[in-house]
């Protein structure tokens, strides 16, 4: 796995250039954005998956490396004014739900240490706000990383002892 910094990049790389709209981290301390855009945001992380985590040996003696299998769950909001066409945001998240399975996209994240395991919606969640619609649509991609955190138990070569053991 790579840094989560390096995790972040990876998925708002790929949202940005997917949508060609602003994209944003969600829960943010900013001003209400202009319409279209998109906000990102990391609902879980560090969930296992069904499989256990695996003690390995390595080359040096007495230490470890501790494997686990986990994913996170990024949910991806899109909010338009076009209620209708290719500017609505269903169609944005659509094409977005599509990328996912292009090479280039699963390079970009496997380099950052991702793979996507699901991607689950799209939701068109269009909704009347005061006196107009505002077409907005969700969808959750759940992603599989590995991390590994290597364990020194220390090993004991060899002991000298004076006297009777018993």
């Amino acid at each position: 796995m790579g840094t989560w910094t390096t995790i972040e990049n990876a998925l708002y790389a790929w949202s940005s250039g997917q949508l060609g709209i602003p994209v944003h981290w969600a829960n943010q301390d900013v001003p209400e954005q202009d319409r279209p855009m998109a906000t990102l945001n990391v609902r879980s992380r560090a969930i296992p998956f069904a499989a256990t985590d695996e003690q390995r040996y390595t080359a040096t003696k007495g230490v470890f490396d501790l494997v686990q299998r986990r994913k996170l769950i990024l949910s991806v909001n899109v909010y338009c004014s076009d209620v209708t066409g290719d500017g609505h945001a269903l169609a944005r998240i659509e094409a977005l739900q599509k990328s996912v399975g292009l090479e280039a996209v699963k390079a970009a994240f496997s380099a950052a240490g991702l793979a996507v395991v699901e991607a689950r919606g799209p939701v068109d969640l269009t909704a009347v706000l005061t006196s107009r619609f505002e077409s907005r649509a969700q969808m959750d991609v759940v992603f599989g990383y590995v991390t590994t955190t290597q364990e020194d138990l220390g090993y004991i070569e060899t002991s000298d002892a004076d006297g009777t053991l018993t």
